[in-house]
């Protein structure tokens, strides 16, 4: 028999080089700037890379702009345009803010942070020894909540999803170290039942597509969802308390919410019981979204018939 060519995986300059060298040097120079820039002139600076990240075809603004057609009922295509650039304006601005929390640290926080409301159901649901499961979406700056819980001394774990690049990895692990966050990665769930039974928090963004995941209504298009705040409820008896944090206008200011901890009835069924406890996870995230869909991450392809 003929011998067989080993097939050598494909390798991208262009994507090597920018991943390697470009991102580090550029984040180097943002980093720069946040520590001198004042917080309209870092404002304006977000505003200008977030209108160049939506010229650039990399990004494909297309997706984000068919998905908020489909759920927004918006069809006139100079509007959507207007929303989509205004959604890229505000994700550039929340990198901004951090690494603007990776530089200075928690002395910025109370800045960022204008107002917290409903902070009582967070304690009532930890008293409770059960831990809690924080219910939440990439909506708003979700970084900065998870920071906000570290510098109020929550023991804290989220759960995510490591960004492929390296720089960007490292800064996001460099910010959470210093806002005393634990991180747990979405394809291995094994450590989840220790924090909760920990009494700790276990932060989960719940509002992207996961293959295999129950398949519910989310924002009037049925989709698989993530389940693991169901199951955890179900199996450990963790409360469920959804918390966002959105900005205010277009300034650097943002507010969290906390709400009441979620109920549902029960049937028989364990697994029509995860899928009610879903599908009222998604429409609690559903609600917060259609307030404020500038801030929603409609780049991710959500829905994928």
């Amino acid at each position: 028999m003929p011998d067989r060519k080993r097939k050598r995986k494909k390798t991208r300059p262009g994507k090597w080089l920018l991943e390697r060298v470009v991102v580090p040097f550029l984040l180097k120079i943002l980093e720069s700037l946040v520590s001198i820039l004042s917080p309209a002139a870092i404002k304006r600076l977000a505003f200008w890379i977030g209108d160049l990240l939506y010229r650039l075809p990399f990004f494909n603004p297309q997706v984000a702009k068919t998905q908020w057609m489909e759920v927004m009922g918006e069809k006139d295509e100079k509007v959507v345009n207007h929303k989509i650039r205004q959604v890229f304006r505000h994700f550039a601005l929340s990198f901004m803010e951090v690494i603007l929390l990776k530089k200075k640290g928690a002395r910025v926080l109370e800045d960022l942070v204008e107002e917290v409301k409903g902070e009582k159901f967070l304690k009532e649901a930890l008293a409770q020894g059960r831990g809690v499961i924080l219910l939440t979406a990439h909506l708003g700056n979700w970084e900065i909540l998870g920071a906000w819980l570290g510098n109020r001394d929550y023991p804290t774990a989220t759960l995510v999803r490591s960004p492929s690049v390296p720089a960007v990895r490292q800064l996001m692990e460099e910010l959470r170290s210093v806002m005393k966050l634990e991180t747990v990665e979405r394809t291995n769930l094994l450590p989840v039942r220790s924090i909760l039974q920990e009494g700790k928090i276990l932060g989960v963004l719940a509002d992207q597509y996961v293959p295999g995941g129950v398949v519910c209504d989310f924002l009037g298009r049925e989709t698989p969802s993530p389940a693991t705040p169901a199951v955890f409820h179900l199996r450990l008896g963790s409360p469920i308390i959804p918390a966002f944090i959105v900005r205010q206008g277009e300034e650097m200011k943002h507010q969290i919410t906390f709400l009441p901890p979620l109920d549902w009835s029960l049937a028989t069924s364990s697994r029509e019981n995860i899928a009610r406890g879903t599908t009222i996870c998604n429409q609690i995230l559903g609600e917060f979204i259609l307030r404020y869909p500038e801030q929603w991450n409609w780049l991710h392809r959500r829905w994928r018939d």
